[in-house]
């Protein structure tokens, strides 16, 4: 999964990642918000 992660990052969508961890500053569910935010780096690195 950290794999994918790192390769996103490098793939520029660092940009969505950033925008979405500032959205998750807001919500408690940080949990499922993190779990979304890999399902959508799934999306990119396929």
């Amino acid at each position: 999964m950290f794999l994918k992660f790192e390769s996103s990052l490098k793939n520029g969508n660092y940009i969505l990642l950033a925008r979405h961890e500032i959205h998750n500053k807001n919500h408690k569910s940080l949990e499922k918000d993190f779990a979304w935010t890999m399902n959508r780096l799934n999306l990119f690195t396929k």
